[in-house]
Parts: structure tokens; sequence; C-alpha cells
């Protein structure tokens, strides 16, 4: 990979992080000013709280792959994969930059999807 295209990406996960802190500190935000109250009917409140709180730890989540990116562009280690040491395609990179996985990896550290159909064992 290029010293261009390193600084590209570097360019383009620090965008990223900032937002993602922005967006988190904005959730955090609101989650902490709003107020269950004394209403009878409390429960879409209560799921409200509890997807805003499921949303924050996506984005934490994220922010933290991204953040290991940037740590992996300040080690020199960028665009290798975590699991077989070999380089992540550069489509991979412009798709999902903070991943430390080639496509490969990704699936076997997933597992099974429940949208792929199991391979059928035939019968001779």
């Amino acid at each position: 990979m290029t010293a261009r295209q390193i600084r590209t990406f570097r360019s383009h996960l620090e965008a990223k992080q900032s937002d993602l802190e922005q967006r988190i500190q904005l959730m955090r935000d609101r989650l902490a000013i709003e107020r269950l109250g004394d209403t009878p009917d409390r429960v879409p409140v209560i799921h409200e709280r509890e997807s805003a709180a499921r949303a924050i730890a996506f984005e934490i989540r994220l922010l933290r792959q991204v953040k290991g990116a940037l740590g992996e562009i300040a080690a020199g280690t960028f665009g290798r994969c975590a699991g077989c040491d070999e380089d992540i395609p550069a489509r991979r990179l412009k798709a999902v930059p903070w991943s430390p996985y080639c496509l490969l990896c990704q699936e076997k550290a997933e597992g099974p999807s429940p949208l792929r159909a199991p391979a059928l064992a035939q019968t001779g």
C-alpha cells in the first residue's frame, strides 16, 4: 500500500472517528435528559431508552474498530488481516476501512450465517 493510500485511509478514519464521537455524545446527552416521569404508560418510553442504549453500544463498538485501524496505521500493520496475515483487498478496505479481517476470515469469525442455506449432504 502506498503512503498516499495510507494518508487517505487515515483521513477517512479520523473523520469517521470524529463523527462517531459526536454522535455518541449526542445520543448520551439525549438519553440523560429524557425522564421516565410518572406516566401510566411507560412501556414505550422504556423501549425507546433500551433501543437508544443498544444504538450507543453499537456506535461504541464501531468507534473501537476505527481507533484500532488508526492504531494499525501508526504501527505500520494497516491492511493486513488479523486472521491470516494476508493483505486485505483494497476493495474491502475501501468499503470497510476499519475491518481487521479479510472477507474469508471475517466470515469465519462470525460463524455460520442464518441467511445462508446449510449445505445439504448428498446421498448416493
